[in-house]
């Protein structure tokens, strides 16, 4: 940032105080402007009211200066939040700084120079408006310090009033805890404000956030008792008032540890509009709205009614601008159905897929078909798989220590089809016996494996793992035929990366009808992949026979810091057999020509959900983690905390708001402060207890300026009572502040319900 202008002024105890002005832009300032001060009050910094459990205690700068010129000022609001920033001197030694607040602005518009200009500056309130924008574990400090350099707020933090250890013995840092970032995203992916990722982070380890004397204090109330010593109050005036702070009945605080059941990743990949009124029918080009090209299907299977041009099934809408997943090929596009009146609303990703014109003359018809996209080709478990078509977006799985309780479950739903319109019966034309081609696959297209890669890449670094279950499927290998899960589970090998156009490590998903695996198609209309076997008839366990759709596989455990997850299908190598066939000696690829049969290849977005590796496993925690204490039985008011970070008597799998000790990355589950082990919640308890289990003193009125470091304050009519900062005008000029004090005590427990 460069000085944009700069100016001082001298207090009453002829202090020197100074304010400067920075903008964040690239071109030097030909010039530093001189700023001018109203001879009253030209700088006030105000703390407003804040109580005790409150996290981030804001602050903000009010400057008045004279206008030298009309709308000298002005420009500053045009640019954009947190570009101009506004620190204070005291006597050379940086005292205060903070943004400027475009939300408060105004000046006289009728005079054109020599009138007053109100700037206001704060130093946190920037936070509200940055996204959290960070990826993986991060630690707290890595969390704070990225928030207040975003924000270009460039003052240092000092941790050392923090008395949370998590040995008992070592002051804990905000370098010794780690939160993941995903804890800050909701199931859209829309971010938090880092004000409210911050507040989450630090509210339930009962630390605050304020900034005194050019420093940012990050502290909690035991540690300011303990460590921050105290000072003798000085008044300036006869306005004191003495008063008792509030007490509360219980203390209720809510943890919403954010383990994400289901499906994890998102569904709904195409962005681009679609209008159900629209249809295509009739022409192989399709039609263009913007830079979408839809394509219409009749709902009659039967040619000879198409020359009703009403006579629109669906309409499917395709483009290369989707989210969620990267398109690798360039034949391949997003897609939506929109039903008129065949099928469902879908969308995923479009591999192959037909247009149709149909024309009628007389009594006989002609029809035009003009397929689009790249047709996988067909192979045998030796075949060359090529590149990837596509590739999901990757999904964060976190480090789990009792990683072999979990499993992954990889659910692709697939629209493989020989029919012009798969939502409808299978028609024999005369030049294409649809019907005959539907019986074909039933008689020799019982399985249908495709190559997939599916890949995780630790947070740390480190080699990229392949799922394989290549050697698990008897390719190589004759071996009896797999009739339980754990046989079909595969395993994760690591990859060569620079083999990815050619790779060596792959697996298949595999499709068939578990009810029929010797008379049923493995296609037709939308189908969902089963675990993985070998093309036989033999008997299955129930276990496996009764599994949910889906590939199971194991959940990895590498690097010691979670990772992410993607898959990705393959062009080549999709295999096609017949129920009892032995891969191993396949030597024809698709001999009965059955790919080339198909009109249609789609796909939704894949799914990966983690489950509990047990056949009947209890479902994952997802609930609200709850702690609750009485405070003051004779009280009336409870107070009510939501929490997004915290902790658990035991590790929760999948938690995304959990702590994470950062040496180790596994879950904290407790911590130590004021001579007490256990979860951070109950600590946090524990201090509202000491708080607010009595009435407190407070103190208010007109004090000499407090440019202390943060302390606690006595009064000399009220020996031994420690007291803190509640709320605070301070007065440059005049050097005094109106403050706020409230009795504060140490961390003192008491049995909790």
């Amino acid at each position: 940032m460069y000085e944009i202008y700069r100016g001082h002024f001298y207090s009453r105890n002829n202090n020197k105080w100074e304010a400067v002005i920075s903008c964040d832009q690239e071109a030097v300032p030909q010039e530093v402007g001189a700023l001018d001060f109203p001879g009253e009050e030209p700088l006030v910094i105000e703390w407003e009211e804040n109580k005790k459990e409150d996290v981030i205690c804001s602050s903000s700068a009010t400057l008045i200066l004279i206008s030298p010129g009309d709308r000298t000022y002005e420009n500053l609001y045009t640019i954009k939040p947190g570009a101009i920033r506004l620190d204070i001197y005291k006597n050379g030694t940086k005292y205060w700084s903070g943004v400027l607040d475009p939300e408060f602005y105004e000046e006289p518009y009728n005079t054109m120079q020599d009138y007053e200009v109100s700037l206001t500056f704060s130093d946190f309130g920037i936070l509200d408006r940055l996204k959290f924008d960070m990826k993986g574990y991060r630690t707290i400090r890595e969390v704070l310090w990225h928030a207040l350099s975003s924000g270009n707020l460039n003052i240092p933090v000092v941790e050392s009033l923090i008395s949370t250890t998590l040995d008992g013995e070592t002051q804990m840092t905000l370098l010794d805890l780690s939160v993941h970032s995903d804890n800050f995203y909701d199931e859209e992916g829309e971010a938090m404000s880092y004000y409210e990722s911050i507040k989450g982070i630090l509210q339930p380890l009962g630390m605050k956030m304020v900034q005194k004397n050019g420093r940012i204090w990050i502290y909690d109330l035991n540690g300011l008792y303990e460590k921050g010593g105290s000072k003798t109050l000085k008044w300036m005036s006869d306005d004191q008032v003495m008063g008792t702070s509030e007490v509360y009945n219980n203390a209720v605080i809510r943890w919403s540890p954010y383990v994400r059941d289901g499906n994890l990743t998102n569904d709904e990949c195409y962005v681009k509009k679609t209008d159900a009124s629209l249809t295509a029918l009739n022409t192989t080009q399709g039609k263009n709205l913007d830079t979408s090209i839809y394509y219409s299907y009749h709902a009659s299977p039967d040619p000879i009614n198409w020359f009703d041009t009403s006579d629109s099934g669906f309409t499917i809408w395709t483009d290369r601008e989707g989210v969620g997943t990267t398109l690798l090929d360039d034949r391949v596009r997003f897609f939506k159905i929109v039903p008129q009146a065949d099928g469902d609303e879908s969308e995923g990703v479009a591999m192959y897929w037909p247009s149709i014109s149909g024309s009628q003359s007389g009594k006989d018809y002609r029809i035009i078909i003009k397929q689009h996209g790249i047709q996988p080709a067909a192979g045998t478990p030796n075949s060359y798989v090529g590149k990837s078509l596509f590739r999901t977006k990757g999904t964060w799985l976190p480090n789990v220590k009792d990683w072999r309780t979990l499993r992954l479950r990889i659910g692709l739903e697939l629209l493989m089809d020989v029919r012009y319109n798969p939502f409808e019966e299978a028609f024999n034309m005369k030049h294409e016996k649809q019907a005959d081609n539907e019986k074909a696959w039933k008689a020799w297209g019982n399985f249908l494996y495709i190559p997939v890669s599916i890949k995780y890449k630790p947070s740390g670094g480190g080699p990229t793992y392949c799922w394989t279950n290549r050697n698990a499927l008897p390719l190589t290998n004759l071996r009896k035929p797999m009739t339980t899960i754990n046989e079909t589970m595969g395993e994760w090998v690591p990859y060569d990366d620079s083999r990815d156009d050619e790779p060596e490590t792959f697996g298949y998903l595999c499709f068939y009808d578990v009810t029929d695996r010797e008379e049923a198609s493995a296609i037709g209309g939308w189908k969902r992949n089963r675990p993985a076997i070998d093309p036989h008839n033999e008997r299955l366990s129930t276990g496996l026979a009764r599994s949910d759709n889906g590939q199971y596989i194991p959940y990895p455990n590498y690097g010691g810091q979670g990772g992410e997850v993607s898959l990705e299908i393959r062009r080549n190598g999709w295999i096609v057999c017949d129920g009892g066939t032995k891969l191993n000696r396949m030597v024809n690829a698709d001999d009965r020509k059955l790919m080339g049969k198909c009109h249609w290849i789609l796909v939704k977005i894949p799914q990966i959900e983690i489950q509990r590796n047990l056949i009947e496993a209890p479902e994952l925690e997802t609930e609200d983690v709850i702690y609750k204490a009485e405070i003051n039985s004779n009280a009336k008011e409870t107070l009510e905390l939501e929490t997004v970070c915290g902790t658990s008597t035991t590790e929760i799998p999948l938690a995304r708001g959990a702590y994470f000790n950062t040496g180790s990355n596994e879950p904290i589950t407790s911590l130590y402060r004021g001579g007490r082990h256990t979860q951070a919640e109950e600590l946090f308890i524990g201090t509202l207890y000491s708080q607010y289990g009595e009435r407190h003193l407070t103190l208010s009125g007109t004090t000499k300026i407090l440019t202390d470091n943060i302390t606690t304050y006595e009064d000399v009519m009220k020996k031994g009572i420690r007291m803190m900062v509640t709320s605070e005008v301070q007065d440059l000029y005049n050097e005094t502040s109106e403050t706020t004090f409230v009795e504060l005590r140490p961390d003192e427990y008491s049995k909790t319900n």
